[in-house]
């Protein structure tokens, strides 16, 4: 099974990769902030065209706490880059960094999605996020999968993500509200509890659930 991070944060993929899920060279926005998600589904079903071009490139100054990257918009696609150009570098030499390393990972991303036999994709939401752009991405995959069978599973702290919707690849798992304020949010019993339901879900066994926590054995 390829199990991919779909973000909205580098915390989702961190997170997962101490669960013993996700294989994070198969992510390429695993480690960037994609918090808009009506833009990102454009850029996903544009089959990622237009990404980080220098012409929709803003810095975020506000951004760089630790000095070791700069942090780069892109307007276009909303997605953030906090870890990817280094500070060292001037800045059209990091993005270029930035691009080529990114770059494959992109086309193997689109590859994974259109081919891979067995599919479990993992995103968080912000809480701001509507149902129906969630229902969209969903849309979107199934579009480029063709007839193959996937699994999107959301966490989100919203009431709908208590409730079923009748579509049997969209999954919602209710959890905290991710912030920049904390990076304990994954590690809440909210979360620990989705992950879980999701691992039983599909057959997901021996999850170990971080540093904090035991590992959780499932049947």
């Amino acid at each position: 099974m390829d199990i991919i991070s779909l973000g909205h944060n580098c915390s989702v993929a961190a997170m997962m990769s101490k669960a013993g899920l996700v294989i994070t060279n198969k992510s390429a926005f695993g480690n960037m902030f994609s918090s808009d998600l009506k833009k990102f589904n454009d850029f996903i079903a544009a089959n990622g065209s237009g990404f980080f071009e220098l012409k929709n490139i803003e810095r975020l100054n506000e951004w760089e706490k630790v000095p070791v990257s700069y942090t780069f918009r892109d307007n276009k696609t909303g997605i953030v880059s906090v870890h990817d150009c280094p500070l060292i570098m001037g800045k059209n030499e990091a993005i270029a960094h930035m691009l080529k390393k990114k770059k494959p990972l992109i086309e193997d991303f689109f590859e994974i999605i259109k081919n891979s036999e067995e599919l479990l994709l993992i995103r968080s939401n912000v809480k701001t996020t509507e149902l129906e752009e969630s229902v969209r991405l969903h849309d979107v995959i199934s579009d480029m999968r063709s007839g193959k069978k996937f699994s999107l599973c959301v966490f989100q702290n919203r009431p709908f993500a208590d409730k079923e919707w009748g579509i049997e690849s969209l999954e919602f798992y209710r959890s905290t509200t991710p912030s920049h304020e904390t990076n304990r949010w994954l590690y809440s019993d909210s979360w620990i509890f989705g992950v879980r339901s999701m691992c039983l879900k599909h057959g997901l066994q021996d999850v170990t659930l971080g540093m904090k926590y035991k590992s959780i054995k499932l049947a």
